[in-house]
């Protein structure tokens, strides 16, 4: 899944008021974001617990890497709306909406996030700083931002000829060639990824004992009209599951390319 272009940001306002509203609070709610996003996966995973188990990656959370992620993306936005000689965030977004395609993210799920956001604000905050018209401005916020990501993302998907979130395909171990005392080369057959470009990646699912299917994302080392390689390091759930448990002939889940850091097809000097 690739296409050219960034996500479109031009032409984005926030409605004169609201613009008002969010200039005078951003320090507030960008210097409590990273109070305010452990509260919301807390709160969306209490909620939706098939995310945490099926979508998100565990170790990330515990990390605290994906919060981290959230907050600089929400963050950045904001102050692009609301300050002319702020950066574009046009590669954020483009970087947000590959890994979200990756994972099969679909429109829908923008509500969900929405939802637990807005009340991990308020948790965080109080009612009497997040007031109605506070709540309306931010609001506009999330929803621009989620416009400009979920028409991004649908252009990926159509880039591929498939609907919204139809990216996971059934593959299966063709071989296993240790590399090192670290890190063994999969080479999983099933599927033709040749017009991946280099610099792509797959996530990878795999079914762990607890019964979570946890996601990983993975280079593509080299392809063929049957299969595609990964190079797997250990550490973390999935790529210790897949070197310890997944063997020659066994199946797992892989999605199509992702990924907008790919080498250009120009003539060039590269360096590595």
């Amino acid at each position: 899944m690739y296409i050219s272009t960034q996500p479109q940001t031009t032409d984005i306002a926030l409605t004169p008021e609201n613009k008002e509203i969010v200039a005078a609070t951003l320090p507030i709610i960008g210097g409590a974001i990273e109070d305010i996003t452990p509260v919301f996966y807390r709160t969306m995973f209490g909620n939706h617990p098939e995310l945490i188990a099926d979508v998100f990656n565990r170790g990330n959370q515990r990390s605290g890497e994906q919060q981290k992620a959230l907050a600089a993306s929400i963050a950045t936005f904001a102050s692009m709306l609301v300050n002319p000689d702020a950066p574009d965030p046009r590669e954020m977004l483009s970087r947000i909406g590959h890994k979200h395609v990756s994972l099969g993210i679909t429109e829908d799920q923008y509500q969900i996030v929405h939802d637990n956001l807005f009340s991990a604000i308020v948790e965080v905050l109080g009612e009497d700083v997040v007031t109605p018209e506070v709540a309306a401005a931010w609001d506009e916020v999330y929803w621009l931002m989620a416009k400009v990501l979920v028409d991004f993302e649908r252009d990926l998907y159509r880039s591929a000829n498939v609907a919204d979130g139809d990216v996971f395909r059934t593959v299966t171990l063709a071989e296993k060639k240790q590399l090192s005392d670290r890190v063994v080369e999969f080479t999983l057959s099933g599927v033709d990824f040749t017009d991946a470009l280099p610099g792509q990646y797959v996530s990878v699912g795999v079914k762990l004992p607890d019964g979570a299917r946890q996601l990983r994302q993975y280079s593509i080392v080299d392809t063929t009209p049957e299969a595609f390689t990964i190079a797997v390091q250990r550490g973390g759930e999935v790529s210790s599951f897949l070197m310890d448990n997944v063997e020659t002939g066994e199946q797992i889940q892989a999605t199509l390319p992702a990924g907008d850091l790919v080498l250009q097809d120009d003539d060039a000097p590269v360096v590595l």
